[in-house]
């Protein structure tokens, strides 16, 4: 929606102002029949001075005349307008009278051509404009059937629009995370009980965490229901210290530390997995392992370790297994990609795009018809490496750093794990108040030394060791 706007800002700045001083964006955000997406006849020179001209005299008829702008259909080509079922936002029909291969003709005494805005094309998902290069458009006469938005599935509320809305982005980790601690802020307040689901099954990693509960091109079996997600989303604003905030929101709802057993029996199926050499038997083990854990909520090996997960957490799990489709699987193994990736060198926005238009070919590794470009050799040694790490049966440290694991070919999961390369994917709380407290034993550290540091922990959430303030006294005293 704000490529759209600010399309609309760039070129046409009369018409914008006009469409922002009658709320009519704020409708096009609010209104149910543009779910599926819509169309935006805009006005030439000659049609935006008369618009403008009414709203001087009368805001009101201004803001019904902008109405007939708006078509509840996505048309992202002409021959998308050969059908009966048009409709703008009088919900009124609109019907055309020459369907040509660049140009359309509009019924009505307007009479108004209209052609595809090139420029725009592909800018925003679900969202076409057409420039009006002669007459206007009309009211309409004919009162349109209920438009049916289920008839174009692509378009899903604003999930799909969370992508293009990403993509926008320079920084797309920052954007990531401050969309999901609003998400998960906004959700902690109007669904407890999902938001306490959901956390357990989380990573550190925004963009990760992103990629998990949004799932913006997948097709089918969404981790999160479109409802919940339309009912953020519209309100979405940026937080103020997101990362503090994030490391806050993930160590909120209580988690149980993998135990003794867990971790047993976990490294007991991956020791059965590494002595394996029938690729077959491989992925049928892995998806036993993964089956009982998403519909038992136990891990199996000489002894069978139960209640793995939070109540609710295997609760709201175990009914979005369906048909088979292990969604904790797919999570972990997209953890697994991105992390490849970013070794590899892909910068973050490679990252976010290719994992998004692949998700619904996730689980890759233990799919072999989506895997058919890898050599026997190339697969058995990736399914290795997701095996050997943290992301096999990831379970959300209950801080960072609580737990390691086995790095295999590829970074651990667990954000303590840092190289170079990944450094700063997150802040460890623990090494950076270490660093705080170690840098105020020099005795020539100044009252505005001490003075900082206890602001920079105040800002990240910390607590205020009674060192740190017995060292501001002192200092203080000297003086």
């Amino acid at each position: 929606m704000e490529t759209f706007t600010s399309y609309i800002r760039d070129t046409n700045r009369d018409l914008y102002e006009v469409a922002e001083n009658t709320e009519v964006f704020d409708l096009v955000k609010r209104s149910q029949k543009l779910k599926g997406g819509f169309t935006f006849l805009m006005p030439n020179a000659d049609y935006t001075k008369k618009i403008k001209e009414l709203y001087d005299e009368d805001d009101e008829s201004a803001f019904e005349m902008l109405k007939n702008l708006i078509v509840c259909s996505y048309l992202p080509s002409p021959s998308d307008w050969n059908t009966d079922e048009l409709s703008n936002l009088h919900n009124k029909k609109i019907d055309t009278v020459n369907i040509g291969n660049k140009e359309i003709t509009l019924a009505g005494k307007g009479s108004a051509v209209i052609s595809v805005d090139r420029k725009f094309a592909n800018k925003a998902a679900g969202i076409a404009i057409y420039k009006v290069t002669s007459g206007f458009v009309s009211k309409g006469t004919t009162k349109a059937k209920k438009v049916k938005v289920e008839k174009r599935p692509k378009i899903v509320g604003y999930r799909r629009s969370l992508f293009a809305h990403v993509m926008e982005q320079n920084d797309i980790y920052t954007e990531c995370l401050h969309l999901v601690v609003s998400f998960l802020k906004h959700l902690s307040k109007t669904d407890t009980d999902t938001y306490e689901a959901l956390v357990p099954l989380l990573d550190y990693c925004p963009v990760t965490t992103f990629i998990i509960l949004f799932e913006p091109l997948k097709g089918a079996h969404h981790f999160v229901d479109d409802a919940t997600i339309d009912g953020w989303y519209p309100n979405y604003s940026h937080v103020k210290n997101p990362r503090s905030a994030y490391l806050k929101v993930l160590e909120s709802v209580k988690k149980t530390p993998p135990s003794a057993h867990y971790k047993a029996v976990v490294q007991q199926i991956r020791n059965e997995l590494q002595e394996l050499v029938n690729l077959v038997d491989i992925i049928k083990l892995t998806h036993e392992s993964y089956k009982e854990l998403t519909t038992l909520n136990q891990l199996s090996g000489d002894i069978a370790v139960r209640d793995v997960l939070p109540l609710r957490t295997f609760t709201y799990l175990k009914s979005k297994y369906v048909n088979g489709h292990n969604i904790k699987l797919v999570q972990d193994e997209i953890r697994m990609a991105i992390r490849v990736a970013l070794e590899e060198g892909d910068s973050w926005k490679t990252v976010f795009e290719d994992v998004c238009r692949e998700h619904n070919l996730y689980p890759q590794l233990m799919d072999t018809t989506n895997t058919s470009t890898m050599t026997k050799q190339a697969l058995l040694m990736a399914l290795a490496s997701f095996i050997d790490t943290t992301n096999f049966h990831y379970l959300l440290p209950p801080k960072i750093g609580a737990y390691g694991g086995k790095s295999g070919n590829c970074i651990d999961v667990d954000p303590s794990k840092e190289t170079e390369d990944l450094a700063d994917l997150v802040i460890d709380p623990t090494k950076y108040k270490a660093d705080i407290l170690s840098s105020v034993k020099d005795k020539k550290t100044s009252v505005d030394d001490v003075e900082e540091s206890i602001r920079s922990l105040i800002e990240t959430g910390e607590h205020i060791p009674d060192s740190l303030i017995q060292s501001m006294r002192s200092l203080c005293e000297e003086r």
